[in-house]
Protein backbone atom coordinates (compact mmCIF):
# COMPACT_ATOMS: atom_id res chain seq x y z
CA UNK A 1 0.00 0.00 0.00
CA UNK A 2 1.53 3.22 -0.87
CA UNK A 3 1.07 6.21 1.24
CA UNK A 4 0.32 9.29 -1.20
CA UNK A 5 0.98 12.50 1.75
CA UNK A 6 4.25 11.09 2.99
CA UNK A 7 8.02 11.34 2.06
CA UNK A 8 11.40 10.74 3.30
CA UNK A 9 14.49 12.72 3.42
CA UNK A 10 17.53 10.66 1.86
CA UNK A 11 19.96 12.90 4.20
CA UNK A 12 18.58 12.65 8.09
CA UNK A 13 15.58 10.44 7.28
CA UNK A 14 12.81 12.44 8.93
CA UNK A 15 8.79 12.67 7.45
CA UNK A 16 7.88 15.31 5.00
CA UNK A 17 5.23 16.77 3.41
CA UNK A 18 4.38 15.28 -0.45
CA UNK A 19 4.41 18.80 -1.53
CA UNK A 20 7.19 19.65 0.34
CA UNK A 21 10.27 21.17 -1.46
CA UNK A 22 13.44 21.15 1.27
CA UNK A 23 13.41 19.08 5.22
CA UNK A 24 12.30 21.06 7.94
CA UNK A 25 15.22 18.95 10.45
CA UNK A 26 18.12 19.38 8.38
CA UNK A 27 16.94 21.76 5.19
CA UNK A 28 18.52 19.02 2.42
CA UNK A 29 16.25 19.83 -1.01
CA UNK A 30 13.65 16.47 -0.68
CA UNK A 31 14.20 14.18 -4.11
CA UNK A 32 11.91 11.91 -5.28
CA UNK A 33 12.51 8.36 -3.31
CA UNK A 34 10.28 5.06 -3.97
CA UNK A 35 12.44 3.35 -0.79
CA UNK A 36 9.85 4.57 1.64
CA UNK A 37 7.30 2.73 -0.52
CA UNK A 38 4.65 1.11 2.91
CA UNK A 39 2.84 3.02 4.93
CA UNK A 40 2.45 1.97 8.73
CA UNK A 41 0.07 -0.51 9.61
CA UNK A 42 -2.70 -0.35 11.64
CA UNK A 43 -3.25 -1.13 14.88
CA UNK A 44 -5.12 -4.49 15.11
CA UNK A 45 -3.51 -6.27 12.97
CA UNK A 46 -1.77 -8.88 13.56
CA UNK A 47 1.93 -10.17 11.76
CA UNK A 48 4.39 -13.41 11.79
CA UNK A 49 1.09 -15.15 12.58
CA UNK A 50 1.57 -14.72 16.53
CA UNK A 51 1.58 -10.90 17.00
CA UNK A 52 -0.99 -8.00 17.09
CA UNK A 53 0.15 -4.14 16.93
CA UNK A 54 -1.12 -2.10 19.39
CA UNK A 55 0.55 1.35 18.55
CA UNK A 56 2.68 2.96 16.39
CA UNK A 57 5.83 4.19 18.39
CA UNK A 58 7.98 5.91 15.79
CA UNK A 59 8.50 6.51 12.57
CA UNK A 60 11.75 7.65 10.89
CA UNK A 61 14.44 6.89 8.03
CA UNK A 62 15.16 3.30 9.42
CA UNK A 63 11.61 1.50 9.46
CA UNK A 64 8.45 1.94 11.65
CA UNK A 65 8.37 0.71 15.53
CA UNK A 66 4.99 -0.31 16.79
CA UNK A 67 3.82 -1.71 20.43
CA UNK A 68 2.64 -5.39 19.40
CA UNK A 69 1.56 -8.64 22.31
CA UNK A 70 2.55 -11.83 21.52
CA UNK A 71 -0.89 -14.14 21.10
CA UNK A 72 0.31 -17.08 22.93
CA UNK A 73 2.32 -15.66 25.53
CA UNK A 74 0.35 -12.37 26.16
CA UNK A 75 4.27 -10.58 26.27
CA UNK A 76 4.76 -7.32 24.77
CA UNK A 77 7.38 -6.70 22.30
CA UNK A 78 8.38 -4.14 20.10
CA UNK A 79 8.38 -4.66 16.81
CA UNK A 80 10.40 -3.04 13.93
CA UNK A 81 9.27 -3.18 10.30
CA UNK A 82 11.56 -1.72 7.22
CA UNK A 83 9.47 0.40 5.20
CA UNK A 84 11.79 0.19 2.03
CA UNK A 85 10.77 -1.65 -0.80
CA UNK A 86 13.83 -1.92 -2.17
CA UNK A 87 16.26 -5.84 -1.73
CA UNK A 88 19.37 -3.74 -0.58
CA UNK A 89 17.01 -2.37 2.61
CA UNK A 90 15.90 -5.59 3.26
CA UNK A 91 19.01 -7.09 3.32
CA UNK A 92 20.98 -4.21 5.43
CA UNK A 93 17.67 -5.16 7.47
CA UNK A 94 18.36 -8.72 8.27
CA UNK A 95 22.17 -7.98 9.02
CA UNK A 96 20.61 -5.89 11.56
CA UNK A 97 18.78 -8.58 12.66
CA UNK A 98 21.42 -10.83 13.12
CA UNK A 99 24.09 -8.53 14.62
CA UNK A 100 21.55 -7.47 17.27
CA UNK A 101 20.83 -11.16 17.97
CA UNK A 102 24.06 -11.93 18.88
CA UNK A 103 24.97 -9.02 21.25
CA UNK A 104 24.06 -9.00 24.92
CA UNK A 105 24.54 -5.56 27.34
CA UNK A 106 22.24 -3.99 29.68
CA UNK A 107 22.30 -0.41 28.11
CA UNK A 108 21.41 -2.41 24.48
CA UNK A 109 17.73 -3.47 23.60
CA UNK A 110 17.40 -7.29 22.90
CA UNK A 111 16.44 -9.06 19.66
CA UNK A 112 14.56 -12.32 20.28
CA UNK A 113 13.38 -12.88 16.63
CA UNK A 114 13.03 -12.00 13.13
CA UNK A 115 10.65 -12.76 10.35
CA UNK A 116 9.82 -11.97 6.53
CA UNK A 117 6.19 -12.29 6.01
CA UNK A 118 5.19 -13.61 2.19
CA UNK A 119 4.72 -9.86 0.92
CA UNK A 120 8.00 -8.72 1.76
CA UNK A 121 7.62 -7.26 4.87
CA UNK A 122 10.50 -7.88 7.11
CA UNK A 123 9.97 -7.70 11.24
CA UNK A 124 12.40 -7.56 14.19
CA UNK A 125 11.00 -8.44 16.92
CA UNK A 126 12.83 -6.30 20.11
CA UNK A 127 12.75 -5.78 23.68
CA UNK A 128 9.62 -3.45 24.48
CA UNK A 129 11.27 -0.90 26.60
CA UNK A 130 9.24 1.81 28.54
CA UNK A 131 10.06 5.12 29.06
CA UNK A 132 10.42 8.37 26.55
CA UNK A 133 13.37 9.09 24.53
CA UNK A 134 15.92 11.74 25.85
CA UNK A 135 14.38 13.69 22.65
CA UNK A 136 11.21 13.72 23.99
CA UNK A 137 12.81 15.50 27.19
CA UNK A 138 14.53 18.18 25.27
CA UNK A 139 11.32 19.06 24.26
CA UNK A 140 9.72 19.74 27.36
CA UNK A 141 9.13 23.77 27.81
CA UNK A 142 10.80 22.69 31.22
CA UNK A 143 14.09 21.42 31.70
CA UNK A 144 13.69 18.09 33.95
CA UNK A 145 16.97 16.66 34.23
CA UNK A 146 20.33 17.91 36.21
CA UNK A 147 23.73 17.91 35.25
CA UNK A 148 24.63 14.78 37.47
CA UNK A 149 21.86 12.86 35.13
CA UNK A 150 23.52 13.78 32.04
CA UNK A 151 26.62 12.63 33.35
CA UNK A 152 24.84 9.49 34.74
CA UNK A 153 23.13 8.59 31.41
CA UNK A 154 26.72 9.34 29.39
CA UNK A 155 28.51 7.03 31.32
CA UNK A 156 26.47 4.56 31.17
CA UNK A 157 26.00 4.55 27.12
CA UNK A 158 29.80 4.60 27.22
CA UNK A 159 30.09 0.93 28.43
CA UNK A 160 27.79 0.32 26.21
CA UNK A 161 29.93 2.05 23.19
CA UNK A 162 32.78 0.16 25.40
CA UNK A 163 31.16 -2.93 24.51
CA UNK A 164 30.79 -2.71 21.39
CA UNK A 165 33.79 -1.66 20.01
CA UNK A 166 35.91 -4.66 21.69
CA UNK A 167 33.22 -7.20 20.69
CA UNK A 168 34.20 -10.68 19.35
CA UNK A 169 32.73 -13.05 17.63
CA UNK A 170 31.37 -15.87 20.37
CA UNK A 171 32.51 -18.72 17.71
CA UNK A 172 36.17 -17.46 16.60
CA UNK A 173 36.87 -15.30 19.07
CA UNK A 174 37.91 -12.90 16.45
CA UNK A 175 37.83 -8.74 17.35
CA UNK A 176 34.82 -7.14 15.28
CA UNK A 177 34.49 -4.08 16.44
CA UNK A 178 30.71 -2.27 16.06
CA UNK A 179 30.14 1.22 15.06
CA UNK A 180 26.64 2.70 16.03
CA UNK A 181 26.70 5.25 13.63
CA UNK A 182 23.03 6.86 14.83
CA UNK A 183 23.91 8.12 18.49
CA UNK A 184 20.99 10.55 19.35
CA UNK A 185 18.87 12.18 21.84
CA UNK A 186 15.54 10.36 19.65
CA UNK A 187 17.30 6.64 19.78
CA UNK A 188 18.05 6.47 23.88
CA UNK A 189 15.03 6.02 25.73
CA UNK A 190 15.36 6.40 29.47
CA UNK A 191 13.18 4.04 31.36
CA UNK A 192 11.48 4.61 34.87
CA UNK A 193 14.18 3.16 36.62
CA UNK A 194 16.88 5.86 35.62
CA UNK A 195 18.14 3.55 32.96
CA UNK A 196 19.26 4.28 29.64
CA UNK A 197 18.81 1.94 26.56
CA UNK A 198 20.27 2.80 22.93
CA UNK A 199 17.96 1.74 20.24
CA UNK A 200 18.01 1.50 16.16
CA UNK A 201 21.29 0.12 14.81
CA UNK A 202 19.83 0.31 12.06
CA UNK A 203 22.94 1.99 10.00
CA UNK A 204 25.55 -0.27 12.39
CA UNK A 205 28.46 -1.65 10.82
CA UNK A 206 30.81 -3.65 11.87
CA UNK A 207 34.51 -2.62 11.40
CA UNK A 208 37.91 -5.06 10.84
CA UNK A 209 40.60 -4.49 13.60
CA UNK A 210 42.22 -1.06 12.44
CA UNK A 211 40.38 -0.20 9.60
CA UNK A 212 37.19 2.03 9.12
CA UNK A 213 33.54 0.91 7.80
CA UNK A 214 33.88 2.32 3.89
CA UNK A 215 29.82 2.38 2.91
CA UNK A 216 28.45 6.21 3.67
CA UNK A 217 25.55 5.74 6.25
CA UNK A 218 22.53 6.60 4.00
CA UNK A 219 20.16 7.52 7.16
CA UNK A 220 22.60 9.97 9.00
CA UNK A 221 21.39 12.48 11.37
CA UNK A 222 22.69 16.67 11.54
CA UNK A 223 24.14 17.90 13.29
CA UNK A 224 25.01 14.15 15.33
CA UNK A 225 26.66 12.76 12.21
CA UNK A 226 31.13 13.39 12.18
CA UNK A 227 32.52 14.75 9.32
CA UNK A 228 33.68 11.41 8.33
CA UNK A 229 30.15 9.63 7.60
CA UNK A 230 29.61 11.56 5.03
CA UNK A 231 32.15 9.24 3.23
CA UNK A 232 35.40 9.29 4.56
CA UNK A 233 34.36 6.18 6.54
CA UNK A 234 33.78 5.67 10.33
CA UNK A 235 35.57 3.85 13.04
CA UNK A 236 35.13 4.24 17.24
CA UNK A 237 35.76 8.30 16.83
CA UNK A 238 32.10 8.40 14.68
CA UNK A 239 30.39 7.45 17.58
CA UNK A 240 32.26 9.70 20.51
CA UNK A 241 31.75 11.86 18.24
CA UNK A 242 27.89 11.58 18.31
CA UNK A 243 27.88 10.77 21.77
CA UNK A 244 29.63 14.41 22.53
CA UNK A 245 27.08 15.80 20.38
CA UNK A 246 24.28 14.46 22.64
CA UNK A 247 25.96 15.34 25.57
CA UNK A 248 26.08 19.29 24.15
CA UNK A 249 22.59 19.84 23.46
CA UNK A 250 21.62 17.88 26.82
CA UNK A 251 23.70 20.21 28.85
CA UNK A 252 22.90 23.45 26.27
CA UNK A 253 19.75 22.50 25.12
CA UNK A 254 20.73 24.10 21.63
CA UNK A 255 21.67 22.32 18.44
CA UNK A 256 25.56 23.00 17.52
CA UNK A 257 26.38 23.60 13.49
CA UNK A 258 26.70 20.78 11.89
CA UNK A 259 30.15 19.07 11.22
CA UNK A 260 30.25 20.29 7.23
CA UNK A 261 29.34 23.40 8.54
CA UNK A 262 32.11 24.10 11.52
CA UNK A 263 34.48 22.39 8.74
CA UNK A 264 33.83 24.64 6.44
CA UNK A 265 33.48 27.80 8.93
CA UNK A 266 35.54 26.76 11.68
CA UNK A 267 34.08 27.56 15.23
CA UNK A 268 35.01 26.68 18.82
CA UNK A 269 31.81 25.49 20.56
CA UNK A 270 31.87 26.54 24.14
CA UNK A 271 29.29 24.57 26.85
CA UNK A 272 29.77 26.87 29.88
CA UNK A 273 29.38 29.92 27.66
CA UNK A 274 25.58 28.55 27.32
CA UNK A 275 25.25 26.70 31.01
CA UNK A 276 27.94 27.79 33.84
CA UNK A 277 26.48 25.16 35.81
CA UNK A 278 28.79 22.39 33.80
CA UNK A 279 32.08 21.23 35.58
CA UNK A 280 34.98 23.02 33.26
CA UNK A 281 36.65 19.66 32.73
CA UNK A 282 33.29 17.94 32.11
CA UNK A 283 32.99 20.08 29.51
CA UNK A 284 36.62 20.41 28.12
CA UNK A 285 36.33 16.61 27.66
CA UNK A 286 33.07 17.06 25.66
CA UNK A 287 33.70 19.74 23.56
CA UNK A 288 37.22 17.58 22.88
CA UNK A 289 35.35 14.64 21.85
CA UNK A 290 33.18 16.55 19.13
CA UNK A 291 35.76 18.02 17.42
CA UNK A 292 35.47 17.53 13.88
CA UNK A 293 39.11 16.72 13.00
CA UNK A 294 38.61 12.45 13.96
CA UNK A 295 42.85 12.79 14.92
CA UNK A 296 42.11 15.33 17.69
CA UNK A 297 38.96 13.78 19.52
CA UNK A 298 39.88 10.90 21.99
CA UNK A 299 41.38 7.71 20.17
CA UNK A 300 38.37 5.96 22.15
CA UNK A 301 35.31 5.91 23.96
CA UNK A 302 37.68 4.18 27.24
CA UNK A 303 39.65 7.48 27.30
CA UNK A 304 36.58 9.94 27.25
CA UNK A 305 35.01 8.13 30.23
CA UNK A 306 38.00 8.75 32.12
CA UNK A 307 38.40 11.92 31.27
CA UNK A 308 34.43 12.27 32.33
CA UNK A 309 35.30 10.57 35.94
CA UNK A 310 38.31 12.75 36.43
CA UNK A 311 36.08 15.80 35.78
CA UNK A 312 32.87 15.11 37.74
CA UNK A 313 33.98 12.89 40.37
CA UNK A 314 35.63 15.37 42.72
CA UNK A 315 35.95 15.36 46.80
CA UNK A 316 32.52 16.99 47.49
CA UNK A 317 30.73 15.15 45.18
CA UNK A 318 32.16 12.21 46.34
CA UNK A 319 31.07 12.57 49.92
CA UNK A 320 27.83 13.47 48.76
CA UNK A 321 26.93 10.40 46.57
CA UNK A 322 29.36 8.11 49.16
CA UNK A 323 28.47 6.94 52.66
CA UNK A 324 31.36 6.74 54.09
CA UNK A 325 32.27 4.69 57.29
CA UNK A 326 34.02 5.46 60.57
CA UNK A 327 37.37 4.22 59.43
CA UNK A 328 37.06 6.42 56.36
CA UNK A 329 36.70 3.27 53.87
CA UNK A 330 34.18 3.35 50.98
CA UNK A 331 31.43 0.62 50.20
CA UNK A 332 31.72 -1.11 46.82
CA UNK A 333 27.64 0.27 46.21
CA UNK A 334 28.23 3.80 46.74
CA UNK A 335 29.60 6.58 44.51
CA UNK A 336 29.67 7.10 41.30
CA UNK A 337 30.89 3.57 40.85
CA UNK A 338 27.83 1.94 43.11
CA UNK A 339 25.62 3.80 41.29
CA UNK A 340 26.41 2.76 37.74
CA UNK A 341 26.48 -0.71 38.73
CA UNK A 342 23.44 -0.26 39.86
CA UNK A 343 22.40 1.71 36.88
CA UNK A 344 23.59 -1.49 33.95
CA UNK A 345 22.19 -3.65 36.68
CA UNK A 346 25.28 -5.03 38.27
CA UNK A 347 24.93 -4.05 41.58
CA UNK A 348 27.15 -5.56 44.35
CA UNK A 349 26.37 -8.44 46.65
CA UNK A 350 24.67 -7.09 49.99
CA UNK A 351 27.17 -9.41 52.24
CA UNK A 352 30.24 -7.60 49.76
CA UNK A 353 33.43 -6.36 52.38
CA UNK A 354 33.65 -1.86 51.80
CA UNK A 355 36.82 -2.01 50.02
CA UNK A 356 40.00 0.57 50.73
CA UNK A 357 39.59 3.61 47.82
CA UNK A 358 42.98 3.46 47.03
CA UNK A 359 42.29 -0.57 46.03
CA UNK A 360 39.47 0.31 44.20
CA UNK A 361 41.73 2.85 42.22
CA UNK A 362 44.20 0.27 41.71
CA UNK A 363 41.86 -2.30 40.11
CA UNK A 364 39.47 0.01 38.44
CA UNK A 365 41.68 2.50 37.12
CA UNK A 366 39.28 5.01 38.29
CA UNK A 367 41.03 8.68 39.01
CA UNK A 368 39.79 10.33 42.15
CA UNK A 369 39.60 14.29 42.50
CA UNK A 370 39.77 16.03 46.24
CA UNK A 371 38.60 19.53 45.87
CA UNK A 372 41.71 21.33 48.08
CA UNK A 373 39.99 24.94 47.24
CA UNK A 374 37.07 26.34 44.57
CA UNK A 375 37.07 30.31 43.75
CA UNK A 376 34.95 31.83 41.13
CA UNK A 377 34.10 35.63 40.96
CA UNK A 378 31.56 37.41 38.53
CA UNK A 379 31.86 40.98 37.42
CA UNK A 380 28.57 41.56 36.13
CA UNK A 381 27.84 40.44 32.92
CA UNK A 382 31.29 41.43 31.71
CA UNK A 383 33.26 38.37 32.71
CA UNK A 384 33.76 35.89 35.14
CA UNK A 385 36.78 33.87 36.44
CA UNK A 386 37.33 30.40 37.91
CA UNK A 387 40.27 28.49 39.69
CA UNK A 388 40.01 24.89 41.24
CA UNK A 389 42.39 23.83 43.16
CA UNK A 390 42.61 19.87 42.48
CA UNK A 391 44.36 16.88 44.10
CA UNK A 392 44.30 13.68 41.90
CA UNK A 393 44.60 9.93 42.83
CA UNK A 394 44.71 7.38 40.88
CA UNK A 395 46.10 3.65 41.69
CA UNK A 396 49.92 3.32 43.28
CA UNK A 397 51.17 6.65 41.47
CA UNK A 398 52.15 9.45 43.84
CA UNK A 399 49.06 12.60 44.10
CA UNK A 400 49.07 15.18 41.56
CA UNK A 401 48.40 18.61 42.41
CA UNK A 402 46.34 20.58 39.58
CA UNK A 403 45.77 24.45 39.46
CA UNK A 404 43.09 25.20 36.93
CA UNK A 405 42.30 28.69 35.84
CA UNK A 406 39.39 29.69 33.58
CA UNK A 407 38.58 33.21 32.65
CA UNK A 408 35.50 34.02 30.51
CA UNK A 409 35.31 37.74 29.25
CA UNK A 410 32.50 39.11 27.17
CA UNK A 411 33.96 41.80 24.17
CA UNK A 412 31.80 45.21 23.02
CA UNK A 413 30.08 43.44 20.47
CA UNK A 414 28.84 40.66 23.29
CA UNK A 415 30.75 38.32 21.73
CA UNK A 416 32.01 35.55 25.02
CA UNK A 417 35.82 34.64 25.00
CA UNK A 418 36.82 31.56 27.28
CA UNK A 419 40.52 30.79 27.88
CA UNK A 420 41.54 28.23 30.46
CA UNK A 421 44.91 27.35 31.72
CA UNK A 422 46.11 24.48 33.96
CA UNK A 423 49.12 24.57 35.94
CA UNK A 424 50.83 21.90 37.96
CA UNK A 425 51.40 21.77 41.22
CA UNK A 426 55.27 23.61 40.84
CA UNK A 427 53.74 26.61 38.78
CA UNK A 428 50.62 26.83 41.15
CA UNK A 429 53.11 26.89 44.21
CA UNK A 430 54.83 29.32 42.12
CA UNK A 431 52.03 31.72 41.30
CA UNK A 432 50.13 31.50 45.16
CA UNK A 433 54.01 32.88 46.64
CA UNK A 434 53.76 35.41 44.16
CA UNK A 435 50.40 36.74 44.21
CA UNK A 436 50.76 37.10 48.62
CA UNK A 437 53.63 39.17 47.54
CA UNK A 438 51.67 41.63 45.72
CA UNK A 439 49.54 42.17 49.19
CA UNK A 440 53.38 43.42 51.13
CA UNK A 441 54.70 45.44 48.18
CA UNK A 442 54.93 49.42 48.90
CA UNK A 443 51.90 51.31 47.52
CA UNK A 444 54.30 52.95 44.64
CA UNK A 445 55.87 50.19 43.08
CA UNK A 446 54.61 48.28 40.53
CA UNK A 447 54.73 44.33 39.14
CA UNK A 448 53.79 41.95 36.84
CA UNK A 449 53.82 38.22 37.14
CA UNK A 450 54.19 35.79 33.87
CA UNK A 451 53.87 31.97 33.79
CA UNK A 452 53.90 29.72 30.38
CA UNK A 453 52.70 26.30 30.01
CA UNK A 454 53.03 24.62 26.38
CA UNK A 455 51.52 27.27 24.28
CA UNK A 456 49.80 29.13 27.23
CA UNK A 457 50.53 32.14 29.21
CA UNK A 458 49.43 33.92 32.29
CA UNK A 459 49.70 37.03 32.92
CA UNK A 460 49.61 39.33 36.05
CA UNK A 461 49.96 43.31 35.91
CA UNK A 462 49.82 45.06 39.46
CA UNK A 463 49.91 49.09 39.02
CA UNK A 464 50.45 49.41 42.57
CA UNK A 465 48.41 50.72 45.27
CA UNK A 466 45.58 48.94 46.05
CA UNK A 467 45.52 47.54 42.58
CA UNK A 468 43.57 46.00 41.32
CA UNK A 469 45.18 43.13 39.40
CA UNK A 470 44.79 41.94 35.36
CA UNK A 471 44.84 38.59 34.94
CA UNK A 472 44.77 37.34 31.74
CA UNK A 473 45.31 33.72 29.99
CA UNK A 474 46.18 34.38 26.53
CA UNK A 475 47.21 30.99 24.43
CA UNK A 476 48.64 30.24 20.53
CA UNK A 477 47.10 27.82 18.37
CA UNK A 478 49.30 25.71 16.36
CA UNK A 479 48.58 27.95 13.39
CA UNK A 480 49.44 30.84 15.30
CA UNK A 481 46.33 32.26 15.89
CA UNK A 482 46.11 34.37 19.64
CA UNK A 483 43.48 34.19 21.72
CA UNK A 484 43.36 35.95 25.42
CA UNK A 485 40.28 36.50 27.94
CA UNK A 486 41.19 38.99 31.12
CA UNK A 487 39.94 39.93 34.20
CA UNK A 488 40.56 42.64 37.12
CA UNK A 489 40.59 41.51 41.01
CA UNK A 490 40.40 44.45 43.26
CA UNK A 491 42.17 44.33 46.49
CA UNK A 492 39.77 42.61 48.32
CA UNK A 493 38.69 39.80 45.52
CA UNK A 494 42.52 39.28 45.39
CA UNK A 495 43.29 38.71 49.17
CA UNK A 496 40.37 36.30 48.93
CA UNK A 497 41.93 34.15 45.98
CA UNK A 498 45.18 34.10 48.20
CA UNK A 499 43.50 33.11 51.23
CA UNK A 500 42.25 30.41 49.55
CA UNK A 501 44.87 29.00 47.14
CA UNK A 502 47.37 28.91 50.56
CA UNK A 503 45.02 27.25 52.77
CA UNK A 504 44.39 24.79 49.89
CA UNK A 505 47.80 23.66 49.39
CA UNK A 506 49.02 23.52 53.35
CA UNK A 507 46.83 20.80 52.97
CA UNK A 508 48.92 18.89 50.61
CA UNK A 509 52.61 18.78 51.58
CA UNK A 510 55.27 19.90 49.07
CA UNK A 511 56.25 17.13 46.38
Amino acid sequence: MVHPSIQFCSACGSRASSRALYCVDCGARLTPTTRHARSPRPVGVRVGGRYILRRLIDIGGNGAVYEAEHTLLGTTHALKETLASDPESVTQFLAEARLLARLDHPVLVRVSDYFIEPSGAAFLVMEYVAGQTLQHKLEQPTLSYSISDVLGWLLQLCTALEYLHSYRDPQTQQLQPVIHRDIKPLNIVLTPSGKVKLLDMGIARVALPGEVTARVARAVTEPFAPIEQYGAGTDQRSDLYALAVTAYVLLTRQLPPSALERVAQPTELKIRALNRAVPAAVASAIEKAMLPQPEARFPTVDAFRRALELGWVSGERLEQAAQATPSGRLGRDTGLLGALRRAIGSPAPANAPPANPAAALANGGLTITERLAEWRSHADRRGAIECLLMLERNGETPPQIRLTISISERGQRGKMSFQQMTLPEAEARTLTTRLAELQRLNTRLAAEIAIEVGRTALKGEWPGGRGPLKLSIRSTGPRGGVKSSTFALDRRQLDALIFELQYGLRRVRPV
